[in-house]
């Protein structure tokens, strides 16, 4: 079927398709998220107030990848009920299972920042960037992206899907600017950086789970072996 016919009933679909109120869930989430900034930023010490957010054992990465993992979560239940749903693309959110999994894993273990730094003392510095954990970040959303147009019509099927997927990606890109472009660091660069990694990690579980929502409620549960 042409890309054009796919995505107009994707589209179709959408608007067909009715899930619960999420105003109530994202004021929990924005509740929370203020009230964790706020304890993580009085809970470091006085004389270095971004340590919870820059350290890697602080309270900031732990929620992140909490976060990572409701979203590869979310998403494994998502490909369970769409294999059973007719239209719906399941592959994608195995690979969205996969990869949030891995992106949970990597912000625990900094697994990207260990390839990075075996990188460059192996070949060198990269010629385009400040270090190779810098491209590996690129890398990822780039790869994120061309996943976006690979599964386009699945994302535009889930009402509210795509939304919340940009304002992830703006707290990527926000995150990646930061973290490239302020050298050196200072405590509110690295508050800020952190803040957005957060955000993003954040917007991607609600994501998920109204990626979630809309496959099983598409039709029901009745149908469902």
């Amino acid at each position: 079927m042409p890309l054009k016919k796919t995505i107009q009933d994707a589209l179709a679909h959408r608007r067909e398709t009715h899930i619960p109120g999420i105003s109530g869930l994202l004021g929990m989430y924005v509740v929370g998220i203020i009230v964790f900034f706020i304890l993580s930023y009085t809970g470091s010490p006085a004389d270095m107030r971004q340590y919870q957010f820059a350290s890697e054992k602080g309270s900031v990465t732990a929620l992140s990848a909490i976060f990572l993992a409701m979203t590869g979560a979310f998403s494994g239940v998502a490909y369970h009920f769409s294999k059973r749903r007719t239209g719906h693309n399941s592959i994608f959110w195995l690979v969205a299972t996969v990869g949030f999994l891995f992106l949970s894993f990597d912000e625990l273990m900094r697994m990207h920042e260990l390839v990075g730094w075996l990188t460059e003392k192996t070949i060198g510095p990269p010629v385009l960037f400040r270090n190779w954990n810098d491209l590996l970040l690129v890398g990822y959303g780039v790869f994120a992206i061309a996943t976006i147009f690979c599964f386009l019509p699945e994302i535009l099927r889930n009402p509210y899907f795509a939304e919340i997927l940009v304002v992830a990606f703006g707290f990527f890109a926000l995150h990646t600017l930061v973290d490239s472009l302020m050298e050196p660091p200072t405590t509110n660069s690295f508050i800020l950086e952190e803040s957005a990694k957060l955000l993003c990690s954040a917007s991607l579980s609600l994501a998920a789970f109204v990626g979630l929502l809309s496959v099983i409620g598409e039709h029901g549960l009745s149908d469902t072996p």
